[in-house]
Formats: C-alpha cells, structure tokens, sequence
C-alpha cells in the first residue's frame, strides 16, 4: 500500500493484483486485490516464461521445477509494483493515473535466490538475497555481513543511499557507490525494516536492549 497502489503476491501461487487508490484516501476498495480479481503478472508458475503481448497482464514462468522458492514484492513511492521469484524471474508494473501499463518481464540482477526481500529508492530497484549475502543496488552488486535476518528498508523517495539492518547494524549504502557506512552497531536480535521520514531513519530490532 503506497503510492496510490494496493498490491498483493499469492505465496502460492505467484500471481500478482493490484489496484490504484487516492492517495490520502480514508478508505480503499480491496477488490481490487480479491483472488477473483484479474492478475496482471506471475513470477513462479510452471511453464516457459513469457510475457502476453497486448494483454493486461504477463506471465513470467518458472524453469527448474523446484519446490524450494520464495517470492517478493515491494510497490515504490510513485505505485511501481515489483515482484519477484527465487527462479530469478523480475516483473516490473508502472503505475498509470487510473491503472497500470503492460508488465515488464526481466531478470533479477543477481540471477537465482532463494532468500529474497525487494525494496524501492525513487526508481532504483534494490535486491537482497539473504542466502548469499548479496545486495543489489540498481545494477551494482555487494555483500553484507551478517545477511540472514537483514532487512531492507521500506520503499521509499529518490535518495543518495538505502538502509540495510541486520541482526547487529545499521548500513547506509549509497545509491550511486562509494563507501557502506555503519551508522549503528549495538542492535540486538530481529531487526525490523528500517524507515526513512524526511530526513531521519529510524530503525529497531527485537532484543534486548532493542
């Protein structure tokens, strides 16, 4: 919910809905998002992948058959939606004043992964992959330390950096390249995704002291 853009991704099967909303708005219509709502894109079912031309939505198809996947989803501050599977399957939804434009089917930057969380900064899509350590940041690619419960902060404006928290830290990781700082290094225990409000990230773990 951001952006003027409700979305949800079916853990079970993959598939994508979405609607567009007022922004500022007291209530928003979910039927939009009901399973008996239209998909506008897949990113895990069986088959080739492929994506409906001149449909309103795609298909982006899982190849290996295997039962180990994850799947994500983040929706940008201006209603992008993106979604993603562990096959490495990337479908990328703008958002139009009332709608939506075609899907964009394409590759996760960094290929296959199995533990996956998506994030937004303006348009620069960021990608972590717990189960290599690997942070994507546009098409630049790092590693972070101490990845298995890390999280991405929550999608948000066009920024010279992104914030990654793990079980211990707080990383600043600038957009354009340069030099991950560590902003906080006493965090203890699950670390909650990390939040930008105008100038000020807040973060926050589940430990004691927190």
């Amino acid at each position: 919910l951001r952006g003027g853009t409700l979305a949800v991704l079916e853990p079970r099967t993959d598939k994508v809905r979405a609607t567009r909303y007022v922004p500022g708005a007291r209530a928003v219509d979910l039927q939009g998002v009901d399973s008996s709502a239209p998909v506008l894109a897949e990113v895990g079912a069986a088959g080739p992948a492929s994506v409906a031309s001149g449909k309103t939505g795609a298909t982006v198809s899982s190849d290996t058959g295997s039962t180990e996947k994850t799947s994500a989803l983040a929706i940008g501050v201006d209603g992008t939606v993106y979604a993603a599977s562990a096959t490495g399957k990337l479908v990328t939804i703008r958002a139009l004043e009332s709608g939506f434009e075609s899907p964009e089917a394409s590759q996760l930057p960094g290929g296959k992964a199995s533990d996956l969380e998506l994030s937004a900064v303006g348009r620069t899509l960021v990608v972590l992959d717990r189960s290599s350590g690997s942070l994507w940041v546009g098409d630049r690619s790092m590693s972070i330390e101490d990845p298995q419960e890390a999280r991405l902060q929550i999608p948000g404006p066009a920024a010279d950096q992104v914030y990654v928290a793990t079980a211990h830290a707080l990383y600043a990781v600038p957009v354009a390249g340069g030099e991950v700082k560590a902003l906080y290094a006493a965090g203890t225990g699950t670390p909650a995704a990390p939040a930008v409000l105008g100038p000020c990230v807040f973060a926050a773990w589940a430990g004691t002291p927190g």
